[in-house]
């Protein structure tokens, strides 16, 4: 069931967001549509950015060898999980906040074993959440659902990152952790349409499961585009 929002003068009819419940984010988010919109935004755009440092942990675990959360990266964690629960919370997510919370005790109590185990999923269910928050707060390539200036540019000229996108390639080829995250960063917003959107998503979605075969010739086919 839709839930209507009033933003700006107009009503917008915001589509069910699997694990959130919208009446009551739009409640914490002081009851109009447009804050609960530019919240939800946010969210979105910190989890994104969450996901990457996420990984980044996971990476580390496995390249040492053992399998165990790194105890170094600890308090970070604790600070991010810490802060996604609060806003997960006031978006009306309630099991992504309670999952987040369970992990947070996790971390504070030192259990490296716990943390390495609930992560993964954790990281799996919060990137399916921005995705849906994504689909479901940007308009369609058919011109339905919320306005936007999204799209209307035409198609995004890439050219301009050929050499951050072969930086990386280099970096996947590498398993330069630091280096994938910094490029990923930047190249993050640099769609203008709706194909390139998906398929900077592709990518980022193929690194987030670490296949790095996979996303290196998604980017090699979206580089050959350029003329």
């Amino acid at each position: 069931m839709n839930t209507s929002v009033k933003t700006s003068g107009s009503i917008i009819k915001l589509p069910p967001i699997q694990g959130i419940d919208t009446v009551k984010g739009i409640e914490m988010t002081g009851g109009t549509g447009e804050g609960y919109l530019q919240v939800l935004s946010m969210f979105r755009r910190d989890a994104d950015e969450r996901l990457q440092k996420f990984r980044f942990y996971l990476y580390e675990s496995m390249i040492g060898g053992n399998g165990q959360f790194p105890e170094k990266h600890l308090p970070a964690f604790i600070t991010q999980v810490h802060a996604l629960k609060s806003a997960a919370g006031t978006i009306g997510a309630a099991e992504i906040s309670a999952e987040a919370d369970a992990l947070e005790e996790a971390a504070r109590a030192g259990d490296l074993a716990l943390v390495q185990s609930n992560l993964p999923d954790f990281v799996e269910h919060l990137a399916e959440m921005a995705k849906n928050i994504r689909a479901a707060t940007e308009p369609k390539p058919d011109g339905k659902g919320m306005k936007s200036s999204f799209g209307k540019k035409g198609k995004t000229d890439i050219s301009s990152y050929i050499p951050a996108f072969n930086e990386l390639i280099a970096a996947l080829k590498s398993k330069n952790l630091r280096a994938i995250d910094t490029n990923m960063i930047e190249l993050g917003d640099i769609a203008q349409d709706f194909a390139t959107k998906e398929k900077l998503d592709q990518i980022s979605d193929q690194i987030l499961m670490t296949e790095f075969d996979s996303a290196i010739k998604s980017i090699e086919e979206l580089i050959s585009t350029v003329k």
